[in-house]
């Protein structure tokens, strides 16, 4: 009996690779969590408002302040 195929490769083979880019999947949306996580401690997100502080508040960006 052949063996079956997904373009030119074995459907082993094919999900040896799709395995391991679900894989990579995970691990990019991780990083990108963690990332995320390690910037709001290093700025917190600011106070209700964003971009209209309140009174007697200067209005101070994230950008300013990396």
């Amino acid at each position: 009996m052949p063996t079956a195929t997904i373009g030119h490769i074995t459907r082993e083979r094919y999900e040896q690779i799709v395995a391991g880019d679900r894989e990579l999947v995970g691990q990019m949306q991780r990083i990108q969590f963690t990332i995320g996580d390690h910037a709001l401690e290093i700025e917190p997100m600011q106070p209700l408002g964003g971009a209209h502080p309140a009174l007697g508040e200067d209005l101070f960006s994230v950008e300013a302040s990396l």
